[in-house]
């Protein structure tokens, strides 16, 4: 099962890697709107699926060293932070 977790893992960073590159000529080029936009989303994203992990008990295992659950919680707060701030930094205009 481990295993399988992982790979799934490895997986979607790799999707996530190449839908990155196929718009990183927008992310190099937009305002700065759109990249707080943008980046509060993202770290939107990652900071629910952190929490999925805390909520849910999923068991991540990187290189034989089983991360602790508080390190996500460690990376709610942060990816949260992070969020809230590029979400409001773009509805300002």
């Amino acid at each position: 099962m481990q295993v399988r977790t992982l790979y799934t893992i490895v997986i979607f960073r790799c999707q996530l890697c190449a839908i990155l590159k196929g718009i990183s000529y927008h992310i190099f080029h937009m305002k700065q709107h759109d990249f707080a936009l943008f980046s509060g989303s993202l770290f939107l994203i990652i900071g629910i699926a952190h929490l999925a992990r805390v909520v849910l008990g999923w068991s991540v295992q990187i290189d034989g060293w089983n991360v602790p659950v508080w390190c996500s919680y460690v990376a709610v707060l942060v990816a949260g932070y992070l969020a809230f701030h590029g979400l409001k930094l773009s509805q300002k205009r």
